[in-house]
């Protein structure tokens, strides 16, 4: 698994609106792919981030970049098995206050809990 962390710079060269994607490895989705693109588009500095790190990893990678959106997936595969992405996610989202949307990607088809107001499926964008 694979995370894009985006960073868009304002002013003085200070980060104002960051994105944290994770996607699988070795894989890229067509999700990351129109993600990067996307915030290529508006001018936002993006840096690839390795998504299997542990939750407390990501929430330092997000609290260090004060994003505001996340962009996982419900699940990638690891060995031939769904690892719960968001749910790994949702650990790390309890420490980041800059969090205010996370999107998701549908992959693994596993359940996972989505915050009402704050987590959108990407299919529903």
């Amino acid at each position: 698994m694979h995370g894009v962390r985006f960073v868009g710079m304002r002013g003085e060269g200070q980060a104002s609106e960051s994105l944290v994607l994770r996607s699988e490895a070795g894989e890229w989705r067509a999700e990351a792919a129109v993600a990067m693109l996307a915030c290529a588009r508006i001018g936002a500095i993006h840096s690839v981030v390795f998504g299997g790190f542990s939750s407390q990893s990501l929430t330092d990678r997000i609290n260090d970049a004060e994003a505001k959106v996340l962009i996982t997936a419900d699940g990638g595969y690891r060995r031939g098995e769904v690892f719960p992405l968001k749910k790994q996610a949702d650990e790390s989202l309890e420490s980041t206050p800059s969090i205010e949307s996370v999107v998701v990607v549908k992959r693994g088809g596993n359940e996972v809990d989505m915050k009402a107001g704050r987590d959108h499926w990407y299919h529903d964008l």
